[in-house]
């Protein structure tokens, strides 16, 4: 059988944890392949979660920037691979899925449509449209993805036919350690997120600033890399934030996931997201969540019940949440087993990587020239 070909960004990129995830939670992992490229290196722990599976894969260095060579270069590494199917993921696929539909105009074509952002603009809907018309399939990775693209009537034209196949994680893997700090000691925060214009910092900032200033102990660590490190570095030490915060970096998963369950609260503050891969992680691991409430994340936390959404940009919401939760002891632990059961029902890699099996193979019957 023709491997399943997944193409993925080599940094830290949710889209590409996700797709991992679909090989993970396969009943027959070596049926996946995955070309990974990119112009930064290629994170160790992408490359030891394939080999542990059995997946061939290859990784394709990209210089930055519409280089036609280099994109060519990563095609034909795909071509070599004679995939049964393609899985595109994520939209900055698009030269190589322009490039494909002449090297490989028989083999199927899947976009899969990770990011809202682009979504936001007619510059960025083009992309979109452009993206999902070199493709055979579209796949949205959250109901709330797919509701957002049929707002769009030009969009949700080319991506006929759109399936929604929501993200999946390994739900054991996050399962939650005892803490092996005190309990006594500040209250730990964990933002889990990219540091980019889309992911909204400065709120959970300003929310800690507001804590501080009532005179609560709370020290936050921000999990993730991203161009805007730097500036909101400066900013948090404006904030007079300097002992409370720690810009950590690309960390391991293991790493990350040992961060997690040292938490005692998991903030989520965005401004717009598609499905929230970090909050359904926080979810596995039994945490209590405060998130900013945008249909991605409102589509798998459940305010009161699975965790606590707070509006847009609101910090002064945010630093009530968080401290509604110091105040309440009962209350994070309720929250914690919920969002665990929740995500243990909807959230499993193995539901996820059935739903991609079975719409391939469909689309496999539907193309019998590949």
């Amino acid at each position: 059988m023709k491997p399943m070909v997944h193409l993925c960004y080599a940094g830290m990129s949710g889209s590409t944890t996700a797709a991992l995830s679909i090989a993970a939670g396969s009943a027959t992992p070596s049926r996946h392949a995955y070309i990974l490229y990119g112009a930064c290196e290629l994170r160790p722990d992408y490359g030891k979660a394939l080999d542990a599976l059995g997946c061939e894969w290859h990784y394709v260095h990209k210089p930055p920037g519409p280089r036609l060579g280099a994109y060519r270069r990563v095609a034909q590494a795909i071509t070599k691979m004679s995939a049964g199917a393609l899985l595109l993921h994520g939209q900055r696929a698009l030269p190589l899925a322009m490039l494909l539909g002449t090297l490989a105009p028989a083999v199927p074509r899947v976009a899969v449509h990770h990011g809202s952002r682009l979504l936001a603009s007619w510059a960025g809907r083009r992309v979109c449209i452009r993206f999902a018309k070199r493709a055979h399939l579209s796949v949205a990775v959250s109901q709330s993805m797919a509701e957002n693209m049929r707002a769009h009537s030009r969009v949700v034209a080319a991506c006929s036919p759109l399936a929604v196949i929501p993200n999946g994680i390994d739900i054991d893997y996050w399962a939650a350690d005892p803490p092996d700090h005190a309990a006594t000691g500040p209250c730990r925060l964990a933002m889990m997120a990219t540091l980019t214009a889309d992911k909204d910092h400065p709120t959970l900032l300003k929310a800690l600033g507001y804590l501080r200033r009532q005179g609560r102990d709370v020290v936050c660590e921000m999990i993730g890399a991203g161009p805007r490190r730097d500036r909101l570095q400066r900013y948090a030490q404006r904030l007079g934030l300097g002992r409370t915060v720690r810009f950590v970096g690309d960390l391991t998963q293991d790493t990350v996931r040992h961060l997690l369950h040292e938490a005692d609260i998991c903030c989520h503050a965005t401004l717009r997201e598609s499905f929230g891969l970090s909050v359904a992680e926080a979810m596995a691991a039994s945490r209590p969540i405060v998130a900013t409430d945008v249909p991605g994340v409102a589509e798998l936390v459940d305010h009161g019940r699975t965790g606590l959404l707070t509006p847009v940009g609101d910090a002064r919401a945010m630093a009530g949440a968080i401290g509604r939760l110091m105040d309440e002891p009962d209350l994070a632990p309720r929250l914690g087993a919920a969002a665990r059961l929740e995500a243990a029902t909807r959230c499993t890699q193995e539901r996820m990587a059935g739903d991609y099996e079975r719409v391939i193979d469909d689309l496999l019957d539907q193309c019998p020239q590949a």
